[in-house]
């Protein structure tokens, strides 16, 4: 999904903004921002492409039902430039109040929740991986998956929880949960949280019950 804050056009960005308050027709938009109808269906069609805005059901008409267009799914937490602050704080006063292996058993909690509104992916272990490495990129990450021999990974160019892992890097923890429930098999977090961080997950074979002990840049 393409960002609001991106260099979306000025009429565009108008649009969105209207879509804030309540779901809209065209002709309405076009009543409100002194538009022709032609010219907002235009805008309209080149944001549901964006996956910005979306088909809202249907209104009566004088002629024929007109279409109505809401906001997106997830549009409302980009717009909000206080969400991710506001998680980071909360991690940070979570660090404080409880002991570090309270917080990894949470955080661990948190990632197998998570990935419950996914489901598991079928197939074999390295399909899944790839399903997992899709599943990451749609939340924001930037992965793909690494094979080498005896090993696979799922190898990060940034972290979209980079915000929250400067300040707790238990939620590292929560990935790795995360990724192991989706994949059906132990997963190894070796995430680099030196400078920018960028997250790894090692998958390891199932069936495998110690983790891999390898150092990992921190």
């Amino acid at each position: 999904m393409a960002s609001p804050h991106g260099p979306l056009r000025t009429t565009r960005r108008d649009i969105i903004a209207l879509l804030r308050r309540g779901t809209l027709t065209i002709s309405q938009v076009a009543d409100r921002l002194e538009l022709t109808a032609s010219a907002v269906r235009v805008h309209m069609r080149a944001l549901e492409q964006l996956g910005l805005v979306k088909h809202a059901g249907l209104a009566r008409g004088l002629n024929r039902p007109a279409a109505i267009y809401g906001l997106a799914p997830g549009v409302d937490q980009l717009l909000c430039g206080a969400y991710v602050p506001f998680v980071a704080n909360l991690l940070h006063a979570i660090d404080e109040e409880r002991s570090a292996t309270e917080v990894a058993a949470l955080m661990h909690r948190t990632g197998r929740r998570l990935a419950m509104r996914y489901g598991h992916a079928p197939g074999t272990l390295r399909q899944r991986a790839q399903a997992a490495s899709g599943i990451l990129n749609d939340l924001g990450a930037l992965t793909e998956v690494e094979t080498a021999p005896g090993r696979l990974a799922l190898r990060g160019f940034d972290c979209p929880l980079a915000a929250a892992v400067h300040d707790s890097p238990a939620v590292c923890g929560a990935m790795e949960s995360f990724v192991a429930e989706l994949v059906r098999a132990p997963v190894h977090e070796c995430c680099d949280r030196s400078g920018r961080p960028r997250c790894c997950f090692e998958i390891l074979p199932t069936g495998t019950i110690a983790r891999a002990m390898r150092t990992s840049p921190r």
